[in-house]
């Protein structure tokens, strides 16, 4: 069976409520500690979110929330050089600004050609037309039919073959 123990917090930084669809910050809330079988969490609303959904399903008791709490990491944006990070901040607002500029550009081309091209979608294609000669001037030509000839000449010799009185 689930269970849900409150236990009211006075915070020393305002932190983010994560109640139905909130997301409202603030130092003052409930932190709530949800257990059910091999599930164990705990979460932060605010006191509204706790009087609106919560404050029916929970009992008020203690437990010790830093169980649940992971060690805040300083931010990467914190490390370094402050005149780095200001390198960086501007390098990063100058690759945004080209990035707008080249889109910017760019429509400004094609509708510069749409202008001055005023092109057209097509509906209809042209039929296109195939132009096709035939090179009857091949080399060996005569010689291909003399082949034929006498290849024709060798069948009809074996169809009538006269049981060998001439030679072949």
């Amino acid at each position: 069976m689930s269970t849900y123990v409150a236990k009211k917090v006075s915070l020393d930084v305002i932190r983010e409520c994560r109640g139905n669809n909130c997301s409202c910050f603030t130092n003052k809330g409930y932190y709530i500690q949800y257990q059910n079988g091999n599930v164990d969490s705990m979460l932060f609303v605010c006191e509204d979110c706790y009087n609106a959904y919560y404050k029916s399903k929970c009992t008020i008791g203690s437990f010790d929330e830093e169980e649940y709490q992971h060690s805040v990491r300083r931010q990467r944006y914190y490390e370094g050089n402050p005149s780095l990070r200001r390198f960086l901040r501007q390098f990063h607002k100058g690759m945004r600004l080209t990035r707008i500029a080249c889109v910017l550009l760019s429509i400004l081309l094609v509708s510069a050609f749409c202008l001055k091209e005023q092109p057209q979608f097509r509906n209809d294609y042209p039929q296109h037309e195939i132009n096709l000669e035939i090179n009857s001037n091949i080399h060996g030509l005569e010689s291909i039919s003399v082949q034929f000839q006498s290849i024709l000449e060798q069948i009809t010799k074996v169809i009538t073959h006269d049981r060998g009185k001439k030679d072949d």
